[in-house]
């Protein structure tokens, strides 16, 4: 994967999610990581994620709720505008 990637990831702070972000990451996309109520452990997700040079963010968002969907998507495009690691 290109820096010009922006992965957006629902339930990122847990588990699957969680290992899927750290992985796109790793191969060079920025990643949102959409959680519902776990705000802790998707902060220590950005923080991993960015001690190992990547680029992250943590978006509040019920994917029930289509406002909140797009908050998740309005947090990708501000990834995909901001400068990534590398460039």
């Amino acid at each position: 994967m290109t820096g010009s990637k922006v992965a957006v990831i629902t339930g990122g702070p847990h588990g699957i999610g969680r290992a899927i972000a750290e992985r796109l990451a790793a191969d060079g996309a920025a990643v949102v990581v959409g959680y519902a109520a776990s705000s802790e452990a998707a902060r220590e997700v950005v923080t991993s994620v960015s001690r190992a040079s990547g680029s992250a963010l943590a978006v509040r968002a019920d994917v029930a709720a289509a406002g909140q969907v797009a908050a998740l998507f309005d947090g990708a495009e501000s990834k995909s505008s901001s400068p990534q690691p590398g460039s």
